[in-house]
């Protein structure tokens, strides 16, 4: 019994996250956050990567942090944000994102000048996360 017990709080617990993940802007975030790599991004970077109002994204954010599916840590007076289920990293990786293909905008690079992001356009406009 204890077996049935388990599989009904899996059960339970990934059709939260499976809830989070068919929402296209908690997605989109999902996807802005994994294509950082270990750059933990705020609210309003990930809005600008996600093209989602602030507002949306702080309330996205709150939903998926409730859930554990992100992490929060306060950063001076900013909150930055990270993956924090390893299963929901795969998962992001079993839909076919990649840490490789994030456009990271020039004003998100700057705020993170010490992260390995790299130039990936002539005029300068976009920085890249560097490759797993």
């Amino acid at each position: 019994m204890a077996d049935a017990e388990r599989n009904r709080q899996l059960v339970e617990k990934w059709a939260d996250i499976f809830k989070i993940l068919g929402d296209p802007t908690r997605l989109k975030l999902l996807n802005a956050i994994h294509f950082a790599g270990d750059m933990e991004l705020t609210v309003t970077e990930l809005a600008e990567l996600a093209e989602v109002r602030v507002p949306t994204a702080s309330a996205a954010l709150r939903a998926m942090e409730k859930t554990g599916v992100v992490r929060s840590a306060r950063s001076g007076r900013y909150i930055r944000y990270a993956i924090a289920s390893e299963n929901v990293h795969q998962v992001m990786h079993w839909i076919g994102l990649t840490h490789s293909e994030a456009v990271i905008p020039r004003s998100v690079a700057a705020d993170n000048a010490d992260t390995k992001l790299t130039e990936t356009s002539p005029a300068g406009t976009a920085a890249q996360a560097g490759a797993e």
